[in-house]
């Protein structure tokens, strides 16, 4: 078993994200959040509006597509666009075409971004330097991660009010789910290694900790990989250049990095009042930590875990983040 080393002060377990179900008349409800120390999701949760239309822009900057973080600002409806460069930056474009409760994100390796659109059931798709968007994915039911392979094949994870979600696969090209893999609690983080094989964190619903089954491509059963994370909520996945799985914990909150076959974490990244979504540089040197309501993107050094950035300029929410171009799986 690998050393364990530990990066921040470990904050109070029982913190926990969870995206509830619509409400009436329309609107979707924003992902809720426990208070510190408490037990569980808040009972009630800001509403999210519809989708609705509003300029998108770019910079030059943005518009090049070179080191940029993508924010998913819930409760601005848009997806705000930053440089991975400066302290603090103002964001140098935004999307909002066809933008409905924005939550997990994901950029390929062709710099597409991906949105999952958590108000409206779909994952909107947006070309790099692009602000309209060139494919809706429907079917999605409460989408609140989603991950690309190599073949062209979406990845979703569908909360569906936290009861008997889904991983969805679309197939390279269909707009439409080609495959449904059932899980009796909600599935959250994904990922995908350097083989293509997809990796899923959930809660599990009988012992109440975080597990993680991995798919070979094409398959629908999958490899529990033994790990058990007690007292948490699964957030975000991502694999980094040397095939760890770093899985987000909310209930830390943090992330716990599992280096290939271990079932116990060689680190702890701690330090902040909530983590929701997680993404790597295209260099694996700097990590981005979203933290909904603050709202706030964190940025590390990885794999050390030393502070660098706090991004909170003219954020109302920080849900999903995403960089490009992409961490190498």
């Amino acid at each position: 078993m690998h050393p364990l080393r530990t990066f921040g002060p470990v904050l109070g377990a029982g913190v926990a994200l969870a995206l509830l179900a619509a409400c009436s008349g329309g609107s979707q409800l924003a992902p809720g959040s426990a208070l510190p120390g408490g037990n569980g999701p808040l009972s009630q949760a800001r509403a999210v509006p519809a989708a609705r239309p509003g300029p998108g822009w770019l910079s030059a900057e943005a518009a090049a597509g070179t080191a940029l973080l993508y924010v998913a600002d819930q409760f601005n409806q848009r997806v705000a666009i930053y440089s991975q460069f400066g302290k603090n930056p103002a964001p140098i474009g935004q999307i909002t075409d066809a933008i409905g409760g924005p939550d997990g994100l994901f950029v390929d390796k062709k710099g597409t971004l991906y949105v999952c659109n958590f108000g409206t059931a779909t994952v909107t798709e947006y070309p790099k330097g692009q602000t309209t968007h060139s494919k809706t994915l429907t079917g999605a039911g409460s989408p609140k991660y989603v991950v690309v392979g190599v073949d062209g094949t979406v990845y979703v994870s569908n909360f569906n009010a936290s009861a008997n979600g889904q991983v969805l696969e679309y197939a390279n090209g269909s707009t439409t789910p080609t495959t449904t893999i059932p899980f009796q609690t909600y599935p959250a983080g994904l990922a995908l290694d350097k083989l293509n094989r997809l990796y899923v964190a959930y809660n599990a619903p009988t012992v109440n900790d975080i597990e993680v089954l991995r798919f070979l491509p094409g398959k629908t059963t999958g490899k529990n990989l033994g790990i058990h994370i007690t007292g948490g909520s699964a957030g975000g996945a991502t694999i980094d250049s040397s095939g760890n799985l770093l899985i987000d914990n909310q209930g830390l909150p943090g992330v716990e990095v599992f280096p290939p076959g271990a079932t116990q974490p060689s680190q702890l990244i701690t330090g902040f009042n909530l983590a929701y979504q997680i993404a790597l540089n295209h260099r694996n040197n700097h990590l981005y930590i979203s933290d909904p309501f603050a709202p706030s993107v964190n940025e590390v050094t990885y794999p050390g875990a030393k502070p660098i950035n706090t991004i909170t300029n003219s954020l109302s929410a920080a849900f999903g983040v995403a960089t490009s171009p992409d961490g190498p799986y």
